[in-house]
C-alpha cells in the first residue's frame, strides 16, 4: 500500500519557496515527491508561481557569490555608497555587509556614508520644498523624514535652514510622539521627553519623574544589532542604570500592542479602573476561553497551557492564570505561563486569590514561573510567595527587513533548522546565515526567574 503523502503547512512551503529561495525541483527532492505535486501543492495555497528568470536569479544567490577581491571591495566602499555598491555588484545590502564581516572591513557611520554617497549632486537627492514640508507637517520628526527621504540628520538640518523652516531639536519618531500624547492625556501627568539627566550619557525617551517611571520606544531599525548597532546588553544596561536610580523602565518595541502597553504603564501609575478580589469570583475555564482572554489582552498573547482558572467581576472576565507543565525546567513540578489581566483594570489581590485557588485544587509542589524585565520586574509573583532566583540574560528576536512589524524568536531559526531550510553553507554561523537572508535581530532585557516550594 502506498503511504500517503504529507502535505507541509502553507507558512513552511511558503517560507522555504518565497523568502527564502528554494526551487520547484529542490522542494520536490526535500519533500519526496514530484515536481507536478509540488506545483499542485503552491497551487491549492495560492502561492504565487515564479517565473523562470526569478526562479534562476535566487537559486544562485542561496549559494552566495564569490565576494570581490579585499582591495577592490575595500577601494569602492571609501569611494561610493551602499547603494552605489549594489548597483556595481548586483547583490543586495545584506551581502555587501556579509562581504565587508568576512574582510574584517569596518562598516561606516551613517554620516560617513552619506559623505561617500556625495558623488551623487545634491540637487539630485533631495526632495523640493513643497514635499519636504508636506512631509515635515505629517512627521513631526527627524527621523521619521531621514528615513523618508534617505537622507542624512546633518542633511535634514540643512533642508531646514534651506527651507526656511523651524528645526525640531529632539529626534523623536511619530510613535514615539503618539505614546506620549496618549500617556500625557489618560495619566494627566508631566511627561519630559529626551531626557538625559536621569541616567546620564544615556538618554530615556519618555520620563515621568512624579513617579519614578521612564519609557523607552525603540523603533526595531534603529534598535536592531546589526542596522542600528545596538549591542546585546544595551537594553539592559538602560534598565539597570535606571533601578539603580530608583527608576523603573518601560522598553516598548515597534511591534508592541500600544493599546496594551498604555494599560500597562497606566496600570503601574494607578490610573486603571480597580477591581477587588473579594468581590470576584473563581472559574475554571476551557481552553478556548483562555486563549481569547490572553490574546486580547496579554503582551505575549496566549501560550498554551493545561489548566486556566479566571477571576469573573459581575459575570465578566477580569483576570486569568493558566498553568502548565515546565516547559525549561523538569526540575519544577508547574509554570505559570500566563497570569493576565483585563485591559484597562487593575485586580487588587487578583493574582493571590488565583494562586491560592490553585494550590488548593491541585496541591502542586512546585511552581516556576518567569517575568519578562522589558514591562516590570515581576513583584506581583513575590507577593503571591513567589522568590526571585536570579536574571536571565538578554533574549534576541528576529525580523526581516522589509517587515519589521513581525518578529519571530530564535528557536524559530536554529542553525541546524537553517541549513535545512535554506542549504547555507555549515560552516557560517546562525547569525552569519540570517544577516546574509536579510534578518536583523533586536535584544530584550532578559527575564526574571521566580520559583515557589511547598
Amino acid at each position: 500500500m502506498t503511504k500517503a503523502l504529507v502535505i507541509p503547512p502553507k507558512e513552511e512551503l511558503e517560507a522555504k519557496y518565497s523568502q527564502y529561495g528554494s526551487t520547484i525541483s529542490q522542494l520536490a527532492r526535500e519533500y519526496k515527491t514530484s515536481q507536478p505535486t509540488m506545483r499542485n501543492w503552491l497551487k491549492k495555497y495560492d502561492i504565487k508561481r515564479k517565473d523562470h528568470i526569478q526562479a534562476s536569479t535566487e537559486a544562485n544567490n542561496r549559494k552566495r557569490l564569490n565576494p570581490p577581491a579585499k582591495e577592490i571591495l575595500e577601494r569602492l566602499y571609501s569611494n561610493n555608497s551602499l547603494e552605489q555598491l549594489e548597483s556595481i555588484f548586483n547583490v543586495g545590502q545584506q551581502t555587501i555587509y556579509l562581504w565587508l564581516d568576512q574582510y574584517d572591513i569596518k562598516r561606516k557611520t551613517l554620516s560617513e556614508a552619506c559623505k561617500a554617497g556625495k558623488g551623487r549632486k545634491w540637487e539630485s537627492i533631495i526632495p523640493n520644498k513643497d514635499d519636504f514640508t508636506s512631509a515635515y507637517k505629517e512627521l513631526k520628526c527627524m527621523k521619521g523624514l531621514q528615513s523618508k527621504f534617505e537622507l542624512s540628520i546633518s542633511s535634514i538640518r540643512k533642508l531646514f535652514k534651506q527651507y526656511e523652516l523651524e528645526p525640531i531639536q529632539a529626534l523623536r519618531s511619530l510613535p514615539e510622539i503618539k505614546l506620549y500624547n496618549a500617556l500625557s492625556s489618560s495619566t494627566g501627568l508631566k511627561w519630559d521627553s529626551c531626557d538625559r539627566s536621569v541616567i546620564n550619557p544615556y538618554e530615556l525617551d519618555l520620563v515621568c519623574r512624579e513617579r519614578n517611571l521612564a519609557v523607552e520606544y525603540c523603533g526595531l531599525y534603529w534598535h536592531s544589532e546589526y542596522m542600528g548597532e545596538k549591542i546585546k546588553d544595551y537594553h539592559l544596561k538602560k534598565l539597570n542604570a535606571c533601578l539603580e536610580k530608583g527608576y523603573n523602565l518601560i522598553t516598548v518595541f515597534e511591534y508592541d500592542d500600544m493599546d496594551k502597553v498604555l494599560s500597562l504603564i497606566k496600570g503601574k501609575l494607578g490610573f486603571n479602573t480597580k477591581i477587588n478580589a473579594r468581590d470576584c469570583e473563581v472559574v475554571i475555564l476551557d481552553s478556548a476561553e483562555a486563549k481569547a482572554f490572553n490574546d486580547a489582552n496579554h503582551m505575549h498573547g496566549h501560550h498554551g497551557a493545561s489548566f486556566h482558572l479566571g477571576l469573573k467581576h459581575n459575570d465578566e472576565l477580569v483576570q486569568v492564570l493558566s498553568m502548565g507543565m515546565s516547559r525549561f525546567n523538569k526540575s519544577y513540578e508547574w509554570e505559570c505561563v500566563r497570569m493576565t489581566i483585563k485591559l484597562n483594570t487593575s485586580v487588587i489581590g487578583g493574582a493571590s486569590k488565583l494562586f491560592s485557588h490553585f494550590i488548593k485544587m491541585k496541591n502542586p509542589s512546585s511552581m516556576i514561573t518567569y517575568s519578562d524585565r522589558r514591562f516590570g520586574e515581576g513583584k506581583v509573583y513575590e507577593n503571591c510567595g513567589f522568590k526571585r532566583v536570579e536574571n536571565s540574560g538578554p533574549n534576541y528576536w528576529y525580523f526581516h527587513r522589509s517587515n519589521p512589524n513581525t518578529v519571530s524568536s530564535r528557536v524559530t531559526f536554529q542553525k541546524h533548522k537553517l541549513t535545512e531550510m535554506i542549504g547555507y553553507d555549515p560552516e557560517l554561523t546562525e547569525w552569519e546565515i540570517m544577516k546574509a537572508s536579510r534578518y536583523d535581530r533586536i535584544w530584550d532585557c532578559g527575564n526574571s526567574k521566580y520559583v515557589w516550594n511547598k
